[in-house]
């Protein structure tokens, strides 16, 4: 049975996380899949989410492990920060820098570890540390090299480009992001909603009460969601935001004074289902993204979506009879989507969000995204 590694910076909490975790459970129908991560993880991370016996460690644990002094100055880090996390993740500490050239002794590790397979996917963004080093390794030593990109990809001056068997991206909009040379070669394969069980149960119907709306995500400028939450303040929309990240005090602050507005803060994976059960619109403001997930989330639920042309959400929406595109820079087009919303017919507002689940069903659910991945890699190991 062939060998695949995955390999980039996983830690415990974030769509990479539950990625990586979804490929390797896939993959491993048919491969023996190990997990190396370039950062710092704990056993709660979720990339264990769909497969709790997964293989997987650092990079950093296999060169702690190299060598006696290695772990005894690992310990002594380890003990002046107060025993936080694992001894382990203290290997790249200022002494072995300084004396034992830290940058050489992992580049050992990686093409040792590289070498012992037959393929590597890379789930990183182009610019994650070691990427180009576990590239160049795997080509050396004659292996396959298939990357998932995360991320918006905004600067591609990268010369491993050519060396990537096949990419994977979430959207046309990404892949187009890198020059179109004759030997770069991709695959568009979306996400999933991770709890599309709970989603694809929820009811379809139109509240008598009037419309809600919420907004998911991370509290940030790029994301759109206080620019936002701003310009409905003064009037009587009800919005649910939930989220959590730099800008959470000023919401915080705002959903406190605006009567209709309702915090909800950072989501549980168990709580996704009570929020969209709780909304009838999912409006996503961002700037930019890679997805997002949360627009596969909507789908999934039959919710309304509001969106700017971000990410994949164009290509993800390109067959709805009636989508609500939106300017983050011009939010009178978003009174223009409510206006639309509020002069169709029930029965067309029912329609239009089975036509969205139903969208998510055929494209979109982990069974068939999960068989593409294995689709894709057989092309080129088998």
């Amino acid at each position: 049975m062939k060998k695949i590694l995955l390999f980039g910076p996983i830690g415990d909490f974030g769509g990479r996380e539950l990625e990586v975790g979804f490929i390797a459970d896939a993959l491993s129908q048919k491969y023996l899949v190990d997990v190396c991560s370039t950062s710092s993880f704990s056993n709660k991370s979720q990339v264990f989410e769909f497969n709790t016996s997964l293989n997987v460690f650092s990079l950093n644990s296999l060169l702690y492990h190299k060598k006696r002094m290695f772990k005894m100055l690992s310990y002594l880090s380890y003990l002046k920060n107060k025993k936080v996390g694992a001894k382990h993740d203290y290997v790249n500490n200022a002494l072995l820098k300084k004396y034992f050239n830290y940058d050489e002794e992992i580049a050992v590790v990686l093409e040792s570890l590289v070498k012992g397979y037959d393929a590597i996917f890379v789930c990183a963004q182009l610019c994650s540390g070691y990427v180009e080093k576990s590239i160049f390794y795997a080509k050396k030593h004659k292996l396959k090299v298939f990357f998932r990109t995360t991320g918006l990809i905004k600067d591609s001056a990268y010369d491993f480009i050519t060396d990537v068997d096949c990419f994977i991206h979430h959207s046309l909009k990404n892949a187009r992001a890198i020059p179109q040379e004759s030997t770069y070669r991709y695959t568009i394969i979306d996400q999933f909603a991770n709890n599309e069980n709970h989603l694809l149960n929820l009811p379809i119907t139109v509240s008598e009460e009037g419309v809600s709306f919420g907004v998911l995500g991370r509290f940030s400028e790029e994301k759109g969601i206080l620019k936002l939450a701003n310009y409905l303040s003064d009037s009587a929309v009800e919005l649910y935001i939930a989220g959590d990240g730099p800008q959470k005090q000023a919401l915080v602050e705002l959903a406190n004074e605006a009567a209709t507005f309702h915090f909800l803060g950072q989501l549980e994976a168990s709580e996704l289902d009570d929020f969209y059960a709780k909304i009838d619109v999912l409006i996503i403001p961002s700037l930019e993204e890679a997805g997002p997930l949360v627009g596969l989330e909507a789908m999934a639920a039959g919710k309304v979506i509001f969106s700017t042309k971000v990410g994949a959400m164009e290509e993800r929406l390109t067959s709805v009879s009636s989508p609500f595109w939106f300017s983050i820079d011009n939010l009178k087009t978003l009174d223009l989507c409510m206006s639309q919303l509020k002069a169709m017919q029930h029965e067309s507002v029912i329609e239009l969000r089975h036509q969205l689940r139903r969208i998510y069903v055929e494209h979109y659910k982990a069974d068939y995204i999960a068989k593409q991945y294995v689709k894709l890699v057989s092309e080129f190991l088998n």
